[in-house]
């Protein structure tokens, strides 16, 4: 309550200059701004870039910056010097922090299910070393023979390991777990949370009127951003709207050079009317052509592979990550979209210092038009993505 208090002033300046800087053009000033302050080459915006460039210009797509630094850090302990240097360069872009690569503890509340899997044919060598190091990443190895009569165990293997919480239903998204295959890296991330405030559903719209939410202008990503509280966790979603004088592929590549993760410290907790369209995604991603593109070469070389944990001279075959989002009127992930009355909860508990805030105009966001998401906290990146709405 202390700290809602100290937001008052802010949020009655700040509601009125969000409003009129959607339209804001990106001066000179700023530009410079950009360049010094916030330009930071990071690894977030890279992947997403990679991948994105794999996808039809109007396609959905969600990837986990976090799930993919777990796979290529467990991947680090299999490598030589030539393949490591290639994977640290893409996980630590100019040395910086990008991928919040830790092995336990990611959030200090909320609930976050993953599993790293490093998966390889009986007949393959495994150094004893390399056991203990996936071991100490909360990460496994899985022998298979890479049969479709494989992907039943093999999901399995991950429910228990999840103790439940993953099921995925690899049967249908495995196309390409086939005999042809000699070594997977595999990852699979979870985010739930409930929204601290949740929506109604209006119109097959996710409404929230007079609720407070983080919002702000961001020039260099020339968006406006909104930011939803997590019931329960240190993170936000964020949603980059790009403002209508610029267009959603203009915004993704500015993405490389401004760390989202830095956007929460520039928004402002504001009295807000949003509209937001419903989100299922779920992909199950290839990653060996972005990865290629992004600069790690070496390993899924023929010639070249220098996977010493295994002594063998064939390459990785692929890194796959499966990651799904679901924005419904309550939370992310979790539960279905197919929310009933009985389900809608009340946005905002009022209280007198409420009565006050709700004298002033909220702001209004639509995100009715093509928008980027991410769920993320200070350190790390946990889902980011881009929808489309269908309306």
């Amino acid at each position: 309550m202390v700290a809602f208090i100290g937001l008052l002033l802010p949020l009655l300046v700040g509601s009125v200059w969000a409003e009129e800087s959607e339209e804001s053009e990106e001066t000179t000033e700023l530009r410079s701004q950009w360049g010094k302050e916030y330009g930071d080459y990071n690894f977030a915006g890279e992947l997403y870039n990679h991948v994105g460039s794999t996808m039809a210009d109007d396609q959905d797509f969600v990837v986990s910056p976090l799930g993919v630094s777990q796979a290529l850090g467990l991947l680090l302990f299999a490598v030589g010097p030539k393949s490591a240097a290639e994977i640290d360069a893409v996980l630590y872009p100019k040395k910086a922090n990008a991928s919040g690569l830790a092995p336990r503890n990611f959030l200090q509340t909320g609930e976050l299910t993953y599993a790293t899997v490093a998966a390889l044919r009986p007949d393959i060598y495994i150094d004893p070393i390399f056991l203990k190091d996936a071991a100490d990443l909360d990460s496994y190895v899985y022998k298979t023979h890479f049969a479709q009569r494989d992907v039943q165990p093999f999901s399995n293997f991950l429910n228990l390991k999840s103790r439940g919480k993953i099921d995925v239903g690899l049967q249908e998204l495995l196309g390409d777990y086939n005999p042809a295959n000699r070594l997977l890296f595999f990852n699979v991330l979870d985010f739930t949370a409930e929204f601290r405030y949740g929506f109604q559903i209006e119109n097959r719209l996710l409404v929230a009127r007079r609720t407070l939410a983080w919002h702000g202008y961001i020039p260099e990503l020339r968006t406006r951003v909104l930011g939803l509280g997590l019931k329960g966790s240190s993170a936000l979603l964020l949603i980059l709207l790009p403002i209508r004088k610029a267009n959603i592929e203009m915004v993704e590549s500015r993405l490389r050079t401004v760390d989202v993760r830095k956007i929460r410290s520039r928004l402002n907790i504001t009295l807000m009317n949003i509209s937001l369209p419903k989100v299922e995604s779920s992909k199950l991603l290839n990653l060996k052509e972005p990865l290629r593109e992004a600069g790690i070469i070496t390993v899924f070389n023929k010639t070249t592979a220098d996977l010493s944990a295994f002594k063998t001279e064939l390459p990785l075959d692929d890194v796959i990550v499966y990651t799904k989002m679901n924005i419904f009127s309550q939370g992310i992930n979790g539960r279905s979209s197919n929310t009933t009355n009985s389900d809608q909860i009340s946005q905002l508990e009022v209280d007198s210092l409420l009565a006050f805030v709700q004298e002033e105009k909220p702001v209004q966001f639509e995100a009715l038009r093509p928008f980027i998401y991410a769920v993320l906290d200070s350190r790390h990146v946990f889902l980011i993505g881009r929808h489309f709405p269908n309306l």
